[in-house]
């Protein structure tokens, strides 16, 4: 990140809407440079005020009910189709997560040593260990 880039990304990263990668970048740029940490720190004095005045002014009584109206009931009737092709996705989408399961624990099983390997394994820490004894004498 760079100074010219913090008034474009600091609105984000005080309402905590980066990446993990950029918040971790603006932590960086925070610390090695004073004059974008006393912007970031003014900006967050600001947000913070706003926040408070968000949250002390009340919703309008008519705000809240065309909100409310806006929101499907519970419960509501959908068409037979519409949930043919929910249960078909929810369906699927648990078959996939299966599917993909299923291969990750093929992927990284771990498969028994053939005889040779555990031979040479066996005799490279017998003798490892018995080349590090012999020459701390």
């Amino acid at each position: 990140m760079t100074c010219n880039e913090v008034p474009r990304v600091i609105d984000a990263y005080l309402d905590g809407e980066l990446s993990v990668a950029a918040t971790l970048q603006a932590h960086e740029h925070f610390a090695l440079y004073e004059n974008c940490r006393r912007i970031l720190e003014s900006e967050a004095a600001l947000h913070g005020l706003l926040v408070q005045a968000a949250r002390a002014e009340p919703v309008p009584a008519e705000l809240r009910s065309q909100v409310l109206r806006s929101l499907p009931t519970v419960g509501a009737r959908t068409h037979p189709a519409r949930r043919l092709i929910a249960r078909f996705g929810l369906v699927s989408g648990f078959v996939g997560l299966a599917v993909v399961g299923w291969l990750a624990t093929e992927r990284l099983a771990l498969h028994p040593m053939t005889p040779l390997a555990a031979e040479l394994a066996s005799k490279h820490l017998l003798y490892g260990e018995g080349a590090a004894a012999r020459s701390s004498w």
